[in-house]
Formats: C-alpha cells, structure tokens, sequence
C-alpha cells in the first residue's frame, strides 16, 4: 500500500488506492484502505487550488 501512495507521488487517497487494489486482484474496500492508511502513518496530500 505505502508503495502505491508513493508512486502516485501521495496525492493517492483511500478511494484511489482501494480501487487500484482491487484492480490488481486484491479485496479490499475504501475503509479498510482508510484503516490500512492510518496504521502505516501515511495521509494523502491535497492539491492546491490554481487560483
């Protein structure tokens, strides 16, 4: 999981990496990506608005 956030260069929230694991066969939801996330000390980083 932590290499997946890494190389979407952490942008890559639970809903992005859930699907991203589910299409490479895993079974795993949006909150237990969350859960997966919070363990592993990872967060997603928000882009900034172009203003």
């Amino acid at each position: 999981m932590v290499r997946h956030h890494r190389t979407s260069r952490e942008p890559a929230g639970a809903r992005t990496l859930s699907k991203e694991l589910q299409a490479k066969g895993h079974r795993i939801g949006r909150y237990m990506a969350r859960s997966l996330m919070r363990e592993a000390g990872i967060a997603s980083r928000q882009r900034r608005r172009h203003k």
